[in-house]
């Protein structure tokens, strides 16, 4: 895991706050009710969204790899379940979630392809994934991007229409929607698979 979450944990949400990249409802606009659901929050970091999740009756498993990170996403909320694992190998058997979600983690994992193949496996048939991105294209995300090699992240962001089409191979069917002029959310259903 990265300098950035790990040695930079303690400072997260507060850059997230003052950087106005913490709006949690570009994301939760798209999943609907989550009454009773079991949701995966993968690169759920130090919590936030799934503390929102929480609080509105979804048992949410945060699933990131940085320790510190999720030690904060628990004195933020003592009801989440934590596996700390990669997006790429989660231990978690076959269709156990009802929803996946990820917000702004996708473009630190180097293997995106795969990361979408677990997320399918962990998904239920029938379930919901969510994903929240920046769009390479815009200005920000540029910025974004720059800035975050800078601190040696190997960020590579994904074109909504890549995406689309990585998760259409893992059978799972959506649309992306611009959500800021700077981010867009992937929102699909899985069809078939594992």
């Amino acid at each position: 895991m990265s300098f950035l979450f790990n040695k930079l944990s303690r400072f997260y949400d507060a850059f997230m706050e003052i950087t106005g990249l913490s709006n949690e409802s570009l994301l939760l606009d798209h999943i609907g009710d989550l009454e009773g659901l079991k949701v995966a929050d993968v690169g759920g970091g130090t919590g936030t969204l799934a503390k929102i999740m929480h609080h509105r009756n979804a048992e949410v498993t945060v699933i990131d790899p940085s320790t510190p990170m999720t030690q904060i996403a628990l004195k933020k909320c003592p009801g989440l379940k934590i596996i700390n694992a990669s997006a790429e190998n989660i231990s978690v058997e076959n269709n156990y979630f009802n929803v996946v979600c990820m917000r702004d983690c996708l473009h630190h994992i180097r293997s995106k392809q795969d990361t979408v193949k677990e997320a399918a496996r962990i998904l239920k048939q029938g379930g919901r994934i969510v994903i929240q991105e920046f769009r390479p294209s815009s200005v920000v995300s540029k910025f974004i991007y720059v800035f975050e090699r800078s601190l040696g992240e190997k960020t590579v962001l994904v074109e909504p229409e890549e995406l689309v089409e990585m998760m259409k191979c893992n059978g799972i069917h959506g649309q992306t929607t611009n959500v800021s002029s700077f981010e867009y959310v992937f929102s699909g259903v899985k069809e078939w698979g594992e």
